[in-house]
């Protein structure tokens, strides 16, 4: 399976406005070292824009259950930092046999971004399973 996650800090713009883009810097750098020791260990990660991390793995099971740790992880950075976490999964044969396996995975992004606005919308602070 390939798990896809979009992960959006909330209320970011709190933490550049309070206390400064240097601290929102520092706070975005803690979060990818918690990104790096809670993914797989064959996940590639990036920063997809201001706060907002892409992150894609494989998964032997098609579970995404690193998800729910890596949550909260994040809360416990100080300055009451959270994220909304939006996952998609799609079995590998699905990508294999993609006519073009590039747009497969913009569908995907898609999907886990919808899914990131749901948890948003559900309060934040939470994982949503998104479908493709």
């Amino acid at each position: 399976y390939l798990v896809m996650l979009m992960v959006d800090l909330d209320d970011f713009k709190r933490i550049n406005d309070t206390y400064g883009h240097a601290a929102g810097d520092r706070v975005l750098l803690r979060v990818a070292d918690i990104l790096r020791k809670h993914a797989p260990v064959d996940a590639a990660i990036c920063r997809a824009g201001g706060e907002e991390f892409l992150l894609a793995a494989t998964s032997r099971t098609g579970d995404a259950a690193f998800t729910t740790p890596l949550c909260r992880a994040i809360a416990a950075l100080a300055g009451n930092v959270t994220a909304s976490i939006g996952v998609t999964v799609v079995h590998g044969d699905d990508v294999h046999a993609a006519p073009r396996p590039a747009d497969l995975v913009l569908d995907l992004i898609g999907a886990a971004d919808s899914a990131m606005y749901a948890a948003k919308r559900s309060g934040g602070n939470r994982v949503v399973i998104g479908a493709r």
